[in-house]
């Protein structure tokens, strides 16, 4: 929310995030555009929808005859917006949010891995999918190439005593 309250809505950075959400390469759904577009013109107006707007931002679903409503109003006469699955959308609002934030003047993301140590405890197989998935945490891979995102790692080596 306070990201979304910082976000200047006629200034570059916003220009930048819509532009980049609606572009090919940027692997998100037409709904992260739509969403935009969208609330560009109903934080002012209509704070209800503005809020479900974020809330889809944030992890909600959200309704896509809503959307398409919406977007008609404002003069899309065929919205497209392909199915998505809950999954996809995860992985696509991981590499929308550290643009948003850097649109809202922030310097992006930092996704804090605690207790890293607690995976030696895992079985060979589970530790093996740990280690793979934060090792796509600290390359970047999740925010895509660009992304102000940033991952840091917390262990020590005497959790049992502490």
């Amino acid at each position: 929310m306070e990201a979304v309250s910082a976000l200047d809505l006629d200034g570059r950075g916003y220009a930048e995030l819509l532009r980049w959400a609606s572009s090919p390469g940027s692997g998100l759904n037409e709904r992260f555009a739509a969403t935009l577009d969208l609330f560009a013109h109903a934080r002012d107006r209509d704070a209800s929808w503005a809020n479900a707007i974020v809330r889809f931002w944030s992890g909600d679903p959200i309704a896509t005859a809503e959307l398409r409503r919406r977007m008609k109003e404002l003069g899309d006469a065929r919205p497209v917006l392909p199915a998505v699955s809950a999954r996809d959308l995860a992985v696509q609002r991981i590499r929308f949010a550290p643009r948003l934030l850097a649109a809202a003047g922030s310097a992006g993301w930092l996704i804090l891995f605690d207790e890293v140590e607690l995976i030696g405890r895992y079985s060979l197989l589970q530790r093996a999918r740990a280690y793979a998935e934060i090792g796509r945490w600290v390359r970047g891979e999740h925010g895509g190439p660009g992304a102000p995102l940033g991952t840091v790692l917390a262990m020590t080596d005497d959790y049992e005593p502490q």
